[in-house]
């Protein structure tokens, strides 16, 4: 995630092009992979969900739970961005000209106000329409499959909203990830059969990625107005098939405990709240430029800055964990401290077994 933030403050916001030209089959595979790890995070929360089965699910402790856990957060996490918004008078360009009250509005209805915020309000749409998601689990196989397919065009066509300044259309471009995750997870079973083949969709995301920066000449990801006919979104079938090499590759890991991966697990979301203040701050104290890709081969650089990116993060989390304890959970979504996160780790765990 923080890697992808770099390559999008550092690289002029779209149309990406004309940069990888000339550059080596790696360094411009690299950067079409990393981009629009979104899809990920949304695919992963679909995979989760469907262990909330339609028994045991309960819309409205369902949602109190992410109000409390999500929304609450990214209120008070909002603050001091929304501040630096109203004092300097700078809004996202997606707004217009806009006076502070409507921009203050704007920011928090659709989190633009950070370069990763704009994530809380759409997957909020998703959750709200979880009952979607749960009479999903009750389609045929047949009918899930074709109900994906379709979904997925339409993303392919639509694309990303100019600045992921618009909830709704990101709800839209990234509903179909939640189900297929949803659906990945039902038909686990039968996925196993493809194992052996996972390296294939592996190979096919990376020609994906190659194709998109060499033959079309686009990096990073797609953006457009909505009704804007743009041709189809390479990123969104690139991720696609990595995701279905993950989860296909998944097995192979699952039964080692990884102290790293495991504290990142839990630490992800609160580094997700707290990340961007750190790169505002290295912004505000011109020390980002150390990191320009004018100073540094660009992935050495963006590999250096998420290194110290991440490393300070860490540092101001287990600062708040000293001072705030279980109140991180309401403060900046850190379950480490909380009683939730055992519970969450137990059907985490419950999940990858069944896998």
């Amino acid at each position: 995630m923080i890697h992808f933030d770099w390559f999008h403050k550092h690289f002029p916001y779209p149309p990406y092009t004309n940069f990888s030209r000339g550059k080596c089959l790696t360094h411009t595979v690299t950067e079409g992979i990393i981009s629009g790890w979104t899809a990920i995070f949304v695919f992963i929360s679909g995979y989760l969900f469907e262990n909330l089965r339609a028994d045991k699910f309960h819309y409205k402790m369902f949602l109190k739970r992410k109000c409390k856990t999500i929304v609450l957060p990214y209120l008070i996490c909002s603050i001091p961005a929304i501040v630096i918004c109203v004092v300097t008078g700078k809004f996202s360009p997606a707004y217009g000209d806009v006076g502070v009250m409507k921009g203050t509005v704007l920011n928090i209805i659709t989190g633009a106000h950070s370069v990763v915020y704009w994530y809380i309000p759409f997957v909020m749409l998703i959750f709200l329409s979880s009952p979607l998601a749960i009479s999903f689990t009750k389609l045929s196989h047949n009918r899930q499959s074709v109900l994906l397919f379709s979904l997925f065009i339409v993303s392919a066509f639509l694309h990303r909203s100019h600045y992921n300044a618009n909830p709704i259309h990101s709800y839209i471009y990234f509903m179909p990830l939640f189900l297929f995750g949803v659906y990945c997870s039902i038909h686990r079973d039968k996925l196993k059969e493809l194992r052996p083949y996972a390296v294939l969709f592996l190979i096919a995301a990376l020609a994906l990625a190659w194709t998109q920066i060499n033959i079309f000449n686009h990096i990073g990801l797609y953006h457009k107005n909505f009704f804007e006919f743009g041709g189809v979104d390479l990123a969104y079938i690139q991720k696609l098939f990595l995701l279905i090499f993950i989860v296909l590759a998944i097995p192979a890991i699952e039964k080692k405990s990884i102290p790293f991966l495991d504290y990142f697990a839990i630490a992800s979301f609160p580094l997700f709240f707290l990340h961007p203040y750190i790169m505002r701050l290295f912004d505000m104290t011109h020390f980002s430029l150390v990191f320009g890709y004018n100073a540094w081969p660009s992935m050495l650089s963006a590999f250096l800055y998420t290194t110290l990116v991440t490393s300070c993060s860490v540092i101001v989390l287990e600062c708040f964990r000293k001072i705030f304890g279980e109140g991180c959970l309401y403060i900046i979504g850190d379950r480490k401290k909380s009683k939730l996160v055992s519970k969450r780790k137990d059907e985490v765990d419950f999940i990858i077994r069944k896998a």
